[in-house]
């Protein structure tokens, strides 16, 4: 930080369990994300793809390896995301996928399956 403000509690160092900061990448282009890392990455903790930006983003792979390169979790959310489960719920006008087509694309991304519930925490194996 360039000064210090003393109304502001400390802040947790990465990898933090509270104080975690998500940013919403709304479409930023590969140079503007690589911007946004060399300013910001002490400070974010999880970026976000919202607003069905993963689905036109040139360069994704590039943008979300970017990310990963500089220790910085991205995940899929918003309208895509909000669509997809709304869908799988049972809601009509959407496209529900297979637990195995969900898996396979985030293999395909070299990212961990894990299953969470709604409130982002593990959910115990079933019995």
């Amino acid at each position: 930080m360039n000064f210090s403000l003393s109304q502001m509690p400390d802040r947790f160092v990465k990898p933090r369990k509270e104080g975690i900061t998500m940013v919403m990448d709304k479409g930023l282009t590969l140079d503007q994300a690589k911007q946004f890392i060399e300013n910001a990455v002490p400070h974010v903790d999880l970026v976000k793809l919202g607003f069905g930006t993963a689905y036109v983003t040139p360069k994704l792979r590039e943008k979300i390896e970017l990310y990963q390169a500089a220790g910085i979790p991205v995940y899929f959310g918003g309208t895509l995301m909000e669509e997809s489960i709304t869908s799988a719920a049972g809601a009509l006008g959407g496209t529900a996928q297979s637990a195995a087509a969900l898996e396979a694309a985030a293999r395909s991304l070299r990212r961990p399956v894990r299953q969470r519930s709604t409130l982002y925490s593990a959910v115990p194996a079933c019995a």
